[in-house]
C-alpha cells in the first residue's frame, strides 16, 4: 500500500530513458510502474479509458488521460484528410463506463465522404447519451 503512495526517486520509463515529471500510475493496468505524461499517453492510446493517478509531488491524486495530453482522434487519420486537415475539430467529452465518468478529448474531422460524430462513436461501440 505504502509503496503506491510514495514516489522513488529516478522513476523510469519508456524502458531505458529517465523521464522528468509529473509521473502518473495506471490503476487499471495493476502495475506499479510509473510514467512520465508522455508514456502514459503513448501505453494508453488504445485504453482511453483507463484511471490513473498523478503524482503531485507529495501525494497520488485523481488524475485523467485527457489532463496528460491524450487526445483520440475519430473518424481518419489527420494526414488523409481531403480538405488538408481544415475541418479538423477538437472535443471534450464525458464518457461513462462500468468504473465511473471520465473526460476525454478527440478529435473528429467533418471532411465530406466520412461519417458524421455519431456513427463514429457507435463505431467504438459507445452510446450516445444524447443527440449530437
Amino acid at each position: 500500500m505504502f509503496a503506491r503512495e510514495e514516489l522513488l526517486k529516478g522513476s523510469r520509463c519508456c524502458g531505458a530513458v529517465t523521464h522528468e515529471g509529473p509521473f502518473h500510475n495506471c490503476i487499471d493496468c495493476d502495475s506499479l510502474a510509473m510514467y512520465c505524461s508522455t508514456c502514459i499517453v503513448e501505453s494508453h492510446r488504445h485504453r482511453p479509458l483507463h484511471q490513473i493517478k498523478t503524482w503531485n509531488g507529495r501525494y497520488f491524486e485523481d488524475g485523467s488521460l485527457a489532463n496528460a495530453g491524450l487526445v483520440l482522434h475519430l473518424g481518419h487519420a489527420f494526414t488523409s484528410c481531403l480538405t488538408g486537415g481544415g475541418r479538423f475539430h477538437n472535443h471534450l467529452m464525458t464518457v461513462m463506463d462500468i468504473t465511473g465518468l471520465h473526460n476525454l478529448r478527440f478529435t473528429w474531422c467533418r471532411c465530406y465522404g466520412f461519417s458524421n460524430l455519431t456513427e463514429e462513436l457507435f463505431r467504438l461501440q459507445w452510446i450516445p447519451a444524447m443527440l449530437l
